[in-house]
């Protein structure tokens, strides 16, 4: 395990995470700021991963995956808090270096969840083009 994930996981990125998921307009508000950290070139290697994640976080939150392992979703979006703070353990406008840490949290907590992501993309409705649509990401209305 590599420092930026035991600094991630002695941080305070789990209780953040339960506090958006309390709320699905906070859900729905931490999905839209995904999308617009997603297109940095610092996270290109895991915006796959990043998009995702976001897309099953916003699906739990609507309500339209419910077949989920509280932790698993719980560290999912503790991950996609992680991104979308500017002051984690490396800070965002450090250029070269600031989402480096960003991008190996990402892809550490995807690695971790496969089996949960797996299970997502088999309840996925295949009818249903928004939740497999990475372009679908934006947060849905305040429900």
């Amino acid at each position: 395990m590599n420092n930026y994930v035991k600094q991630f996981l002695k941080g305070p990125w789990l209780r953040r995470a339960a506090y958006y998921m309390s709320s699905p307009k906070r859900m729905s508000k931490l999905v839209a700021l995904v999308r617009e950290y997603a297109g940095q070139k610092g996270l290109a290697k895991v915006r796959d991963e990043l998009q995702l994640l976001s897309l099953m976080a916003r699906d739990v939150a609507t309500g339209r995956y419910r077949e989920y392992k509280v932790g698993s979703i719980l560290l999912a979006v503790a991950a996609l808090v992680y991104v979308v703070s500017p002051l984690d353990v490396v800070p965002d406008f450090l250029i070269g270096l600031g989402l480096l840490d960003d991008a190996a949290i990402v892809a550490w907590a995807f690695a971790r969840l496969s089996s949960e992501v797996e299970r997502y993309r088999k309840n996925l409705n295949p009818g249903n083009n928004t939740s497999s649509n990475p372009d679908a990401l934006t947060a849905d209305s305040d429900q």
